[in-house]
């Protein structure tokens, strides 16, 4: 996984008063290079995105016509498409642009996370879209650096066939059975008790992981690894969830600022 700080997301300087990523029906974001941009795009596909809900547009080097961008007319804010079809054209960025369905801060947070320029500024006279922002960074940061000590982590599955295909992943990694468990209604051993706490898991990933496992969910953990980054990379990608809900929850009810704020160790 990519070593990610708040301080490489891209906060450009022009007007996103129109910018809120709720209920989107397309968003963007500029790279630097090809590769970025390519590697952005797969990711989006690992998460589940389909091939023609992602474009990637770039000016070829070796001519002075790029494509005729009209972003505008593909649904972008006024100013937010004014802004890429600048950057695109003058300064030879590439732009990869999604139609995220209902899946719109699932990819605008990878866009984010791949060091894209979403074009967003914090508007402070806008909370939703300064909430929306500082909720991404949060994300970041409890990725970034609270989850590097842990021994254990987990990640819960709706279907479980997504769980198989992380396993395989980790296993293809070098990660053996020993370090493994899977927890499924579909094994005699599901009925036993998780006792997640006992494990090394915190106290709000505990319930959060044991109430899923009783309604029906697969629940995957892998311990006894230095190599959380990757393990936690695989799981997401293949659309496990490894409790961020569950401690955004907790932020809201115990009226906490940031996710930084809170500690992810062991209570």
């Amino acid at each position: 996984m990519d070593n990610i700080k708040t301080k490489d997301l891209k906060i450009n300087d022009s007007k996103m008063s129109d910018y809120n990523i709720d209920g989107r029906e397309i968003i963007g974001a500029l790279f630097d290079n090809i590769e970025f941009a390519n590697k952005t795009k797969q990711s989006l596909k690992d998460i589940g995105f389909a091939d023609e809900q992602i474009e990637v547009h770039y000016v070829n080097r070796t001519s002075k016509d790029g494509i005729n961008l009209s972003l505008i007319g593909l649904g972008f804010p006024h100013d937010e498409a004014l802004y890429f079809e600048k950057k695109y054209r003058e300064d030879g960025k590439i732009i990869v642009i999604v139609r995220p369905k209902l899946r719109t801060e699932d990819a605008f947070e990878l866009l984010i996370r791949n060091s894209g320029d979403v074009g967003l500024k914090i508007n402070n006279t806008d909370e939703s879209l300064k909430n929306n922002l500082e909720k991404m960074k949060n994300k970041i940061n409890i990725q970034q650096q609270n989850f590097r000590q842990r021994e254990i982590i987990g990640g819960i599955f709706t279907i479980p066939q997504d769980c198989f295909k992380a396993i395989d992943e980790l296993k293809k990694l070098g990660f053996s059975n020993e370090h493994i468990r899977l927890y499924s209604a579909n094994h005699d051993y599901a009925k036993e008790q998780l006792n997640l706490l006992e494990k090394g898991f915190t106290t709000i990933e505990a319930k959060y992981f044991e109430k899923a496992y009783q309604n029906g969910e697969t629940l995957l953990t892998v311990s006894s690894t230095d190599r959380i980054d990757e393990v936690m990379e695989i799981i997401t990608n293949n659309s496990g969830d490894i409790g961020f809900d569950a401690y955004e929850k907790n932020a809201n009810d115990q009226n906490m600022h940031s996710f930084n704020d809170y500690d992810l160790g062991r209570d």
